[in-house]
């Protein structure tokens, strides 16, 4: 099997950190339950100006290399290398490539590729790529997947609770769940 994966929410527990940042650059303290929209700026009721304001900040302070595995992901993602094929597709941009392959890296995660897609859509990657299962936190990208065809394992957080229920879209706890669903971890 072809198996795509998301990387921030996904492999990489990454709110805990945005939220520290924007606690510190903002003074504004974010609960994960208060992060109902994908977008931080929307749940802090700022423009996408000041919100681009605490990610140059998150950059410059190295945010990104204090960000840990979810648990469980490191264990399954490994197993999974195997047997399968893992394509590490994130949002992220482009220019933290080098960033990002270093976390990879130093987690010990395997993989095959790494596709940074710069905050575009990712379903034309995926297909691209013969993906058949992507685990995904992203509520938009994930219906994509699945009407497309992708079974998608769908992280449960309160950034994507507004879904009808849709063919080839199951949600997730964690990675425990992921394990089940695949029965091999």
């Amino acid at each position: 099997m072809n198996i795509g994966t998301d990387l921030d929410g996904v492999i990489a527990d990454s709110d805990p950190v945005y939220r520290f940042f924007i606690k510190k650059f903002l003074g504004r303290e974010l609960k994960r339950e208060d992060v109902t929209s994908f977008f931080y700026e929307d749940c802090l009721g700022i423009s996408v100006a000041e919100m681009n304001k605490v990610w140059d900040f998150f950059n410059e302070e190295k945010g990104w290399e204090k960000i840990e595995p979810v648990a469980g992901a490191i264990e399954c993602l490994n197993k999974f290398a195997i047997k399968n094929k893992i394509f590490v597709v994130s949002s992220r941009p482009v220019f933290l490539e080098k960033v990002t392959k270093d976390w990879l890296d130093s987690h010990k995660i395997n993989y095959d590729k790494l596709i940074l897609t710069d905050g575009q859509p990712k379903l034309n990657v995926v297909k691209d790529l013969n993906i058949t299962h992507f685990i995904e936190d992203r509520l938009d990208y994930a219906q994509d997947m699945a009407k497309a065809g992708i079974k998608v394992l769908l992280f449960d957080y309160p950034w994507n609770q507004h879904i009808e229920k849709q063919s080839n879209l199951f949600r997730v706890a964690n990675w425990g769940d992921i394990n089940e669903f695949f029965g091999t971890c």
